[in-house]
């Protein structure tokens, strides 16, 4: 497939999807656990308790927004 012969659109709305996936991860799975261990007595004890799911649910997020950059790639190179 030559250069600038597609449209870019799929690649752009599936970049925007994926970011707002790690968006809605953000803000439903992240942040209540931030607030979680901002409340905490025990910062010790809190951090071995959210560090796990905190780092997977971070690592989901990563990946989303790895993904939407990959596909913002795609769509400048399909764009050309």
């Amino acid at each position: 497939q030559l250069r600038g012969t597609r449209p870019p659109r799929p690649w752009v709305w599936a970049a925007l999807a994926a970011h707002v996936l790690a968006f809605a991860v953000t803000a439903a799975c992240n942040v209540p656990l931030n607030d979680a261990l901002a409340r905490a007595t025990a910062p010790g004890a809190a951090r071995e308790h959210f560090e796990y799911p905190w780092v997977a649910w971070n690592a989901v997020r990563t990946v989303l927004v790895t993904l939407a950059l990959a596909c913002l790639a795609r769509a400048l190179l399909l764009r050309g």
